[in-house]
């Protein structure tokens, strides 16, 4: 996870949180996918190399999502979609040990986990970039007024 971190600390600035998302999952499903394909044909300790890089690129791509929230959305929207996802790895826990141990082979748990791969690379690609987006000094303040209309926020001083 360190590696992972370091990775995304390192490119985020240079390729932007949108570019650094859509690389980290991209290359993130593409070594699941091996991982599940390649189990039979590839040595141990290839799949262990394999299995490092998967969990590097997962870790930056987590990275990167993490910053890019943090600078596109206000507190509120934030906690309702941490809410939200919570509640999607629950589900996800619970339905993954029937796909894993179920009849399906490990080439489809595989392209299964790549087709969720890619749609989480197409929901960061439609992001919009923060790079660059300055952040307020205030409460009042838009913190990022230079964003579409969906991305801005709105903090609301307490009266």
């Amino acid at each position: 996870e360190i590696v992972g971190s370091v990775l995304a600390f390192l490119t985020i600035d240079r390729l932007g949180r949108v570019q650094t998302q859509v690389f980290s999952y991209g290359l993130g499903g593409v070594s699941l996918y091996f991982l599940c394909t390649l189990r039979h044909l590839a040595s141990h300790r290839a799949l262990v190399v394999i299995a490092f890089l998967l969990r590097i690129f997962e870790m930056s791509g987590s990275t990167a999502t993490w910053i890019s929230v943090a600078e596109l959305l206000g507190t509120e929207i934030r906690t309702t979609g941490h809410s939200v996802a919570l509640a999607m790895t629950r589900v996800g826990g619970f339905l993954s040990p029937y796909l894993i141990q179920g009849n399906i082979s490990l080439q489809t748990v595989g392209a299964i986990f790549f087709a969720a791969h890619l749609f989480t690379l197409l929901c960061a690609s439609r992001l919009p970039e923060s790079k660059n987006a300055a952040l307020g000094q205030g409460s009042s303040t838009n913190r990022s007024s230079n964003l579409p209309f969906p991305y801005q926020t709105i903090d609301i001083e307490p009266s």
